[in-house]
C-alpha cells in the first residue's frame, strides 16, 4: 500500500540489520505497526496489506502488537 510504503523505515535503518532476514523483520514489524495505529480491526489492517486476517494475527503475536482501541464515545 502507497501510504504505508512511503512511511517506511529510512534506507540507513534498514542496513543496520545484520543480515536480511532482521531487515525484513524490521520492515515487516514497521508496516505492521503503522497500519494498527490507523484501523481498529485486523480485517482492515489485513486489507490494506494486501494479506489474509490470520497473517495479520499471527504476526501481531509475533511482534506483540494491537490493533489501535477503538475510541469509547463520551457523553
Amino acid at each position: 500500500p502507497r501510504e504505508v510504503r512511503e512511511a517506511a523505515l529510512p534506507q540507513r535503518e534498514l542496513w543496520q540489520a545484520r543480515n536480511l532476514h532482521q531487515a525484513v523483520e524490521a520492515l515487516e514489524r514497521e508496516w505492521l505497526a503503522r497500519a494498527c495505529g490507523k484501523y481498529h480491526r485486523q480485517v482492515d489492517v489485513a486489507d490494506q496489506l494486501g494479506v489474509s486476517q490470520a497473517t495479520v494475527a499471527r504476526l501481531l503475536k509475533k511482534h506483540e502488537l494491537q490493533v489501535r482501541p477503538k475510541a469509547e464515545n463520551i457523553h
